[in-house]
């Protein structure tokens, strides 16, 4: 790990810091989880923020797993 990576992790929330990991490694579980990832780190790792998304230029704002269906 660079310690440029080590220094952006560590500015992570804990909450969300494996799962950080985990995607910049490019060992997420799933292409999903790495959706997930990026959809919480856009929204400054708030989740009801990332459920309030509205930005609809985003090419993953179809595929938010935060947002409810239809919305």
């Amino acid at each position: 790990m660079t310690d440029e990576l080590a220094g952006y992790l560590a500015s992570v929330p804990s909450s969300a810091r494996q799962m950080m990991a985990r995607a910049l490694s490019g060992k997420s579980k799933s292409p999903r989880d790495a959706i997930r990832t990026k959809c919480l780190e856009c929204s400054g790792f708030a989740r009801d923020e990332a459920a309030a998304c509205k930005v609809w230029r985003c090419p993953l704002f179809h595929l938010n797993p935060y947002r409810e269906a239809g919305k």
